[in-house]
């Protein structure tokens, strides 16, 4: 509609550690895909055997997007090899972008020779600390036009670590076929076998890392509630269950035997397997309460996929996440004050640890959520229809495809404005 010829080609960057990071890529490359029939497409980094066409996550997929994705990806080939080649008389603005980029953009770059002759080059990028990685600095200043990242709460932090680069806070939407409230099939006896039907139930989703608390949340609730409560802590962690076996210190230690032995004084916890994307959404739909006693999120997608389906969250209101939480949409998990990171979080941090902070996560902040969210449900279910009706509002993919779609105007506009004057002073010095 604007009349700016411009070509699109993102690049998902594929991490073998984590399905998230592939996910989050499929959510923002869909919507445009939609919006952009002919000038956007999609790429693949990655070896081969790993590829993200081949994964579980693709069979998973709903079919249209499926199809969808086929479709952008072989336009993805021909954007490529058009920016390679850039004919006389093409006026085009080809603009490639890398999903989720950690180090050494340069090299990943060098996997996609093609876009040597692209006009802008964008790298999507987060972290969860308060500073950014000393390691990144040359490489973000260095290699790409712009950085996007998903709050605004790091755009400063990126800023403050030295980034000169332009830095554009673009968010991160939620898939709206997958979390289709109409779709939401709530099945607590297949979702939590470990917890009562009449309980109440708190679920977690995240990995087994120390950053995500869950061992401040295991403490708290352990803590908080007994055998005798109609209360259930139900855990999607992968890893947890081994971890602690492994590691007397990952719950308090005054909780450590009760909570091995079963004790009548320890609340049910019970862990939850991996289910079918398909049902992902009535896994979060069939909980009373989500919640996450992180240090530090870039953005944090299972807690707006919860709220997507009308689930109140208990969240500390810290790090990124507070690009779209308050706490008139969440029950917040109190922050007083920041803590330095461990070492162990990331070898990123290790030329500038002491700059690293993230939220300290008290057990008993954590305890007075937990407690309200159980003595008031009512309530909690308003928090959560409030929470539904914010996200829905501004964090769909749609919503965050258009922010992605005004910008890429914006950068084209500029970059022929910027031919147009160099063509006119070619002109005047002839």
């Amino acid at each position: 509609s604007s009349g700016i010829n411009a070509e699109y080609g993102a690049i998902k960057k594929e991490n073998q550690q984590s399905a998230g990071f592939a996910e989050e890529a499929i959510n923002f490359i869909i919507p445009l895909c939609q919006m952009f029939p002919r000038n956007f497409g999609w790429q693949e980094e990655g070896p081969k055997d790993s590829r993200f066409l081949q994964d579980t996550i693709w069979l998973e997929l709903d079919v249209q997007d499926k199809e969808l994705l086929l479709r952008c990806n072989k336009r993805g080939e021909k954007i490529l090899a058009a920016g390679n080649e850039r004919k006389s008389g093409d006026n085009s603005v080809y603009i490639v972008m890398i999903q989720f980029m950690l180090h050494d953009l340069k090299k990943e770059l060098k996997n996609y020779p093609e876009t040597a002759n692209f006009d802008w080059i964008i790298t999507r990028s987060m972290f969860e600390t308060s500073a950014l990685p000393k390691v990144w600095k040359k490489d973000l200043n260095d290699s790409p036009n712009e950085i996007w990242v998903p709050s605004t709460f790091l755009k400063g932090v990126y800023e403050d670590g030295g980034v000169e680069r332009v830095v554009t806070v673009i968010g991160e939407g939620f898939n709206t076929l997958q979390m289709d409230p109409s779709l939401v099939k709530p099945n607590r006896g297949k979702f939590f076998p470990g917890c009562r039907a009449d309980d109440y139930v708190f679920l977690t989703v995240s990995k087994s890392e120390e950053r995500k608390g869950y061992d401040h949340l295991l403490d708290a609730f352990i803590a908080e509630f007994s055998q005798e409560d109609a209360v259930c802590l139900a855990f999607r962690c992968n890893g947890l269950s081994k971890k602690i076996q492994q590691n007397k210190n990952i719950i308090g230690k005054a909780n450590y035997k009760l909570f091995l032995r079963n004790s009548n004084k320890v609340p049910r916890v019970a862990t939850v397997a991996r289910v079918p994307e398909p049902e992902y959404s009535s896994l979060l739909g069939s909980a009373n309460v989500f919640v996450l006693a992180t240090h530090g999120e870039g953005w944090g997608r299972t807690i707006v996929d919860s709220m997507a389906v009308a689930v109140p969250v208990i969240v500390p209101l810290w790090g990124g996440v507070t690009e779209y939480l308050t706490p008139n949409i969440s029950i917040p998990i109190i922050v007083k004050e920041t803590e330095k990171v461990p070492k162990s979080f990331s070898l990123a941090i290790k030329k500038n640890l002491d700059q690293h902070h993230w939220a300290k996560i008290e057990v008993d902040e954590v305890r007075k959520s937990l407690r309200w969210a159980y003595d008031h449900p009512v309530e909690a279910r308003q928090v959560g229809l409030r929470g539904q009706e914010a996200v829905w509002e501004k964090w769909t993919r749609e919503s965050v495809a258009l922010s992605a779609a005004d910008r890429f105007t914006e950068i084209a506009k500029m970059i022929q404005a910027e031919r147009a004057k160099d063509s006119n002073s070619e002109q005047g010095n002839s």
